[in-house]
């Protein structure tokens, strides 16, 4: 039912979303998700709620509030249901490697692999990623400035990248 509704059109104007059942959809979702305790009951009806949010941030580039609420979605399912980071890396890596993508898209992407390190902090695979992060200090942690409006933050992020690599070379995994 649920992906019925953020996925609604308005039936008065053509190719035109129903902005108003969409948003009350990603409402209901998100407040399902924070409470989630029997995962298995549902978990075809969650991956692809899942992916119907990945399809969002993907192509809902005009609309910041879908955007918003795709992401606040995604956010919520790779905290309750773990086993989603696999789908979410590789979409990452996928998304990445575009030249094509927005930098809204790009920047929410690298937002999510943030926040995959954040979640998995004894996750071996993710260790050169984890030096990046700087949880003391926000003003040198990469993830919040290479996401920055500014250019000069975005700079300092790649020089830290560098300095970083310097010190001890990022696994060809990593890369």
């Amino acid at each position: 039912k649920q992906l019925i509704e953020i996925n609604s059109w308005n039936f008065d104007q053509i190719d035109e979303p129903d902005y108003e059942r969409r948003l009350n959809g990603y409402k209901k979702i998100t407040k399902e998700i924070s409470k989630l305790e029997n995962i298995d009951k549902d978990k075809n009806e969650y991956l692809c709620l899942f992916y119907h949010c990945l399809y969002e941030l993907h192509y809902s580039i005009n609309d910041l509030s879908l955007r918003e609420y795709a992401s606040q979605c995604i956010h919520l399912f790779l905290k309750q249901i773990p086993s989603y980071q696999s789908y979410l890396l590789t979409e990452i890596r996928t998304i990445l490697k575009k030249s094509t993508i927005s930098i809204h898209i790009r920047n929410e992407f690298i937002r999510l692999l943030g926040l995959i390190i954040d979640i998995n902090i004894d996750n071996e695979d993710l260790n050169d990623l984890k030096r990046l992060h700087n949880y003391n200090d926000i003003e040198i942690d990469f993830f919040h400035n290479i996401t920055h409006v500014q250019n000069h933050r975005r700079l300092r992020a790649l020089k830290r990248l560098k300095l970083i690599h310097n010190e001890q070379t990022f696994r060809l995994t990593t890369i």
